[in-house]
């Protein structure tokens, strides 16, 4: 099979309490493929910190670039295989390395007081998913949520969520935090068997807690499953549209939401793909 058999429906908008605040939306995502590989990942920035919105958008974007590249590491021609969890660990500890090398060499470069460069714009927590041709698995540090074949799970850190640049603080430069804060891998299934996942920030968790309540218009909003329906995989805008509408519009949920669905396409016959 190929991971080109997946649709892909995307978004971010702001929450209804940073837009009454005038702050940006201080999430990020990216996702990149290959046809033969599909990474995705969904950063949340902490919103008690100056600037957060900075390093969620920049290591979203990393981390995807990253992922796909190291699943060709070594000079193979075919993505690594990922099929046990040992494997997993090793390739998510790669890319947990490679992005705090990244971190530390923009911190380096902006030099003066490291450790509150740290704290102002590189706190954020890390969703994510990776779906290769044999093998699809999602992973994360700190809090958000995802589903997988309808399943969801809303994973809660009593908002004191894990924060990946922790690991950048030293003795030399600060009061270390203990760590250190690595990928804890929450699902993982045979793609083969993958009809539809999706991956989101805590904010995103809002849309299922409330999905029986109905709207200022007397329609109910529905849960996230709704973003795996066709038309927000055929139309660009209409899935920040819908999440504009469930937060800002109807004034629900404070938080930003992001998400990234991946629905298997629909066979001519009008039915999942089982190829």
């Amino acid at each position: 099979m190929s991971v080109d058999e997946f649709s892909i429906a995307a978004a971010s908008v702001p929450g209804y309490l940073h837009v009454r605040a005038h702050r940006n939306n201080q999430d990020g995502y990216a996702l990149t493929g290959d046809g033969r590989a599909l990474v995705a990942f969904v950063c949340d920035g902490c919103g008690s910190t100056p600037h957060p919105d900075v390093g969620a958008k920049l290591v979203a974007r990393f981390l995807a670039n990253r992922a796909l590249t190291l699943l060709y590491s070594g000079g193979r021609a075919e993505p690594r295989d990922l099929g046990t969890i040992e494997a997993r660990a090793v390739y998510l500890e790669e890319l947990r390395q490679e992005t705090l090398v990244f971190l530390r060499g923009i911190v380096d470069a902006l030099g003066h007081n490291r450790r509150d460069q740290i704290l102002d714009y590189f706190l954020f927590t890390v969703v994510g998913t990776v779906v290769t041709e044999k093998t699809t698995f999602i992973a994360t540090i700190g809090d958000g949520v995802f589903a997988v074949n309808g399943a969801y799970v809303e994973i809660d850190q009593d908002n004191q969520p894990t924060y990946l640049a922790y690991d950048l603080i030293t003795p030399e430069i600060g009061e270390a935090f203990p760590g250190p804060r690595t990928f804890v891998e929450w699902a993982s299934l045979p793609t083969g068997q993958l009809r539809t996942l999706l991956i989101g920030s805590d904010g995103a968790g809002m849309i299922e807690q409330t999905a029986g309540n109905p709207l200022s218009d007397g329609s109910l909003p529905g849960g996230l499953a709704q973003f795996h329906e066709p038309r927000y995989h055929q139309m660009r805008f209409a899935t920040s549209k819908r999440l504009t509408v469930l937060g800002i519009l109807n004034r629900r949920g404070g938080d930003d939401i992001t998400l990234v669905a991946l629905t298997r396409k629909e066979s001519d016959h009008g039915t999942p793909d089982q190829t």
